[in-house]
């Protein structure tokens, strides 16, 4: 068997090009926790995620928190890029809070404090989008709780 001439070539070239395979995903948001971690974790410059408005608007506000740098929405995926300072992740701490099974939904009187204090905030989704704990106070607006983020160093 000669080497090149193998029936699965053209799609292992195809996955390890763009990294985005067509598999269902049943949680965007998790699988783009995941995906930022991992990356975080082999020290990438950049990492895609799968493509919606939902995750792009969680990302934007992600990005204005200076939790990752530039998105760049590409035709079926987006490109993140990740922020480092010293040559260590800038994100300590990412969890993805609300599943497809469990949507965990607050009230503005009982939208938890981070654990990590200051340095730490949630994201919600409310009908004005996606918001930060402390606008959530501000503005007197409850929602769905959807992450954890802390940084130590930003």
């Amino acid at each position: 068997m000669s080497v090149g001439n193998n029936k699965f070539d053209n799609i292992i070239k195809l996955n390890s090009r763009r990294r985005i395979t067509s598999c269902n995903v049943h949680d965007p948001l998790a699988d783009t926790i995941t995906r930022l971690k991992n990356g975080y974790m082999r020290k990438l410059n950049y990492v895609y995620v799968i493509k919606s408005k939902f995750i792009i608007s969680v990302l934007d506000k992600l990005s204005m928190l200076g939790y990752i740098g530039n998105i760049v929405a590409e035709e079926r995926d987006i490109k993140v890029y990740l922020v480092y300072l010293q040559h260590t992740p800038i994100i300590d701490y990412l969890k993805c809070l609300s599943t497809p099974g469990r949507r965990l939904t607050t009230s503005v009187n009982n939208i938890p404090r981070s654990r990590f204090g200051v340095a730490g905030e949630f994201l919600l989704s409310t009908s004005k989008g996606i918001i930060t704990d402390t606008e959530a106070r501000t503005i007197n607006q409850g929602g769905e709780l959807l992450l954890e983020v802390f940084s130590c160093r930003k």
